[in-house]
């Protein structure tokens, strides 16, 4: 590795979740000045998110992570497989000038490695420390107030929004109080150009979203990893400088850090072995309600507990000396009484500043957590935890106790024998299915969801609970529940296999929670974008309907003069039967085109059943023919006569093709050819490619042309719904959609769709 360089050339080992989050931090990167640039990235699987993510932005990729060692000018490799013998073989192979870090933390580092990139120059004053929160509940509106209800931390900390999707909750209110903007989602939080998200509602479903599609520059961080935030920097920050210390000299590191740790929510200071204070951050400055040049220098029992000598001759444990001794991190709880005689605790975390194998300086660094909500909330669990053991003793046998549990989950859960036969049940599940538990317990499953006689097993309500059975994995699927008024809901349901002695799964849990509201806004979401696709093809439509009716009224018109004038000749009759014909079949062209506006403006249901694909694309082309002549667009087809049926709803499909010919056409204002080729793909999927000589679309714009309300269009030209309900309408049909594009040479869309045969589905239903 060359000392002092200004940049370094780095490659990944593995493209799992830190090899993806090593990716999003430093590709593309964030500034001129970055340090270190992504070459090349290895891993066996082709599908890994952080290979695709490498291959999307012209990285180098391998299977074989031995390859990275021959690029040229390579001067550091992040092991992030996780595999010890992976950095063993690198270690072993590696040329003089390569360093070989490895991921061996008991952390997740992907929030540190983000840290890397974002380049934070050092500001004269610090800015404040952007903010936005996800979840208004309890947590949310206590972390809402003690942030605002400190002008210090104000100072120090902005929440620019808070985001939940109970418009009710008691964060939101308190929110729109002190003018912060509140959302209903949390994506549009993101769009707040925020410095951290903390995620307060405790579903890791929801903290998985969200540093999923969060900007690299914005960190995520949960209630547990706030506390934690601080000392993973540090361990972090250690473990890098022993394997590269040596070989890099940035002296704008701390600059880089500097802001983050000033802004971190707990207290720090850096003490040196003989209890005097080096360092510490505003925010220790800001509790204790001092400055700087009234702390560094003293002791730190002096400036934390008013002492006149350390802690541990006053009755109190401190770990500095373990700390300086083992150089390992140490914690502990100090009870502390403050002046108005109230009672707080501080959890302090002490932990080295120097490598484990000795150093010439000795420091350690002191997070001060203030946990006294915890502390009494532990106090008072303890208290429950008492009362609940006392009852638990007084039951016979713990059956109320495990009922309680059961009860007190709220989505609907339901325990299933391997013969479908429900075994137990909790209380929402009966108060969703109107029934007392005797009316279920017993009784087969699809008895009292679906009121039916047999189990599910169509490919299109698929049954999880088979599916868990088979493979001893959690499964899901979207099912169509009966309610306690007979009324249908959508319901999410997820199946969790219990194993017997031998490690059989017999039997399932099933958790079930109703989104009816959400697959009622998508239907909404659908509709809307049909009738703007409906608006943009009417004045073509008019054009189309009004040509054949000129002509039928200009036949009428004649055949009234004629018969007017006396008796019609032979030959005149005979010319009036063509007049005829031709009027039967102009007005057979009219009633056609106002059927399929009608079929595709009509909001039903989804439908699904078998279907030719050419004929949906045939009958949604029959709605563009006429534009597309008045734009000059030829429109190319390349139909396989042999193709499979697909198992679909035709009506959305039909809305899903329009929007990708209307887009095609719109690409292509001085004219062009647009191509529709479908084929099959063996015999278990069929293949549609949509093809244009338009303007096409830069790179750059692939990963975002699928969001909602994203469009290129100026001047309103668009709202950005076409292509996101185009990804919907795919997805829900269990097929994949791909774009290739040159600029200034045409666009390719890719469909893939599951293919059916028909005897295989006769006696299919047809209703999801």
């Amino acid at each position: 590795m060359t000392v002092n360089s200004s940049q370094y050339k780095v490659a990944i080992v593995g493209g799992g979740r830190q090899g993806m989050a090593l990716l999003e931090a430093l590709v593309p990167p964030q500034n001129s000045h970055q340090y270190l640039q992504v070459i090349g990235v290895a891993d066996v699987n082709p599908e890994a998110p952080g290979r695709l993510y490498a291959q999307r932005h012209g990285i180098f990729t391998t299977a074989r992570y031995t390859e990275l060692l021959n690029l040229e000018g390579l001067d550091l490799i992040f092991d992030a497989a996780g595999q010890p013998e992976v950095s063993q073989e690198l270690e072993r192979q590696r040329p003089p000038q390569v360093t070989v870090l490895t991921g061996e933390r008991p952390y997740p580092w992907d929030d540190f490695w983000d840290l890397i990139a974002k380049g934070f120059a050092p500001p004269k004053t610090p800015e404040p420390l952007k903010v936005g929160l996800v979840g208004a509940g309890r947590g949310g509106s206590e972390v809402l107030r003690l942030i605002t209800g400190d002008r210090q931390r104000q100072d120090r900390i902005q929440i620019l929004g808070v985001a939940d999707r109970n418009p009710q909750a008691p964060g939101m209110a308190m929110a729109q109080a002190l003018g912060i903007l509140t959302f209903l989602n949390y994506r549009e939080l993101l769009q707040q150009n925020l410095d951290l998200i903390m995620e307060l509602t405790g579903n890791p479903k929801v903290r998985e979203e969200l540093i999923r599609i969060k900007p690299a520059t914005t960190q995520v961080i949960d209630h547990v990893e706030a506390r934690l935030f601080y000392e993973l920097l540090r361990l972090a920050e250690d473990q890098f400088r022993q394997k590269i210390e040596s070989e890099i000299r940035l002296s704008t590191q701390r600059n880089r850090f500097q802001r983050i740790f000033d802004h971190l929510p707990d207290p720090v200071l850096v003490l040196n072995p003989d209890y005097t204070v080096e360092w510490v951050n505003l925010t220790f400055l800001n509790r204790f309600q001092t400055t700087e040049g009234q702390v560094r220098g003293q002791r730190c029992y002096q400036v934390l507990r008013h002492l006149d000598a350390p802690c541990h001759q006053r009755g109190l444990f401190c770990p500095l000396e373990e700390v300086l001794e083992k150089g390992t991190t140490v914690q502990v709880i100090h009870r502390c009484a403050g002046l108005d005689g109230e009672v707080s605790f501080d959890e302090i975390s002490m932990a080295p500043l120097f490598p484990r194998e000795g150093g010439t300086r000795k420091r350690v660094i002191e997070v001060i957590k203030d946990i006294t909500p915890q502390k009494r909330l532990e106090e008072d669990l303890q208290k429950s935890e008492e009362k609940a053991q006392h009852l638990f003793k007084q039951a016979n046998a713990g059956k109320i106790f495990l009922e309680t549990i059961l009860n007190g989950i709220q989505d609907n859960m339901v325990v299933i024998d391997a013969d479908y036969r429900i075994i137990e049940v909790n209380r929402a599940y009966l108060e969703m299915a109107g029934l007392a538990r005797s009316e279920v317990v017993g009784k087969f499953c699809y008895q009292i969801s679906h009121h039916v006689d047999q189990p599910c097993s169509t490919p299109d309500h698929p049954c999880p609970l088979k599916d868990a059975l088979r493979t001893g994995k959690p499964a899901s699927g979207t099912h169509v529940h009966y309610d306690r008024q007979g009324q249908e809901r959508y319901y999410h349901v997820v199946c969790h296999p219990l194993f017997d002695e031998t490690g059989k799964a017999t039997r399932v849990v099933e958790l079930s929670q109703d989104i009816t509201k959400e697959v009622m806004a998508r239907s909404r979401m659908l509709h809307d974008d049909k009738m703007t696709s409906l608006g943009k093809l009417s004045a073509s439509v008019v054009h189309e309907i009004n040509n054949p009716l000129t002509g039928i009224l200009t036949f009428i018109k004649l055949l009234q003069r004629t018969l007017a004038e006396g008796l019609a000749s032979p030959q005149e009759l005979q010319e009036f039967q063509r007049y005829l014909g031709l009027m039967e079949s102009e007005t057979t062209r009219v009633s056609k085109i106002v059927s399929n506006l009608l079929a595709f403006s009509r909001k039903t249901r989804p439908e699904f059943k078998l279907a030719n694909i050419n004929q949906i694309i045939e009958e949604t082309l029959s709605l563009l023919d006429y534009q597309a002549g008045l734009q000059r667009v030829k429109i190319k087809r390349q139909y396989d006569p042999e193709l499979l049926p697909v198992l679909a709803d035709p009506a959305q499909l039909k809305q899903a093709f329009l929007n990708l010919f209307m887009n095609a056409q719109d690409a292509m204002p001085e004219g062009g050819e647009l191509s529709i080729r479908t084929r099959n793909l063996g015999t278990k999927a069929v293949r549609v490619r949509i093809s244009d000589t338009g303007m096409g679309i830069p790179k750059e714009h692939y990963s975002q042309i699928f969001e909602p309300f994203y469009t290129t269009k100026k001047g309103g030209g668009g709202a950005g719904l076409g292509l996101s309900v185009v990804y919907g309408i795919i997805k829900e049909h269990q097929g994949t959609i791909r774009v290739d594009s040159v600029v200034g040479q045409g666009t390719t869309f890719t469909i893939r769709l599951p293919a059916r045969r028909p005897e295989e589905h006769a006696d299919s239903p047809q209703k999801i």
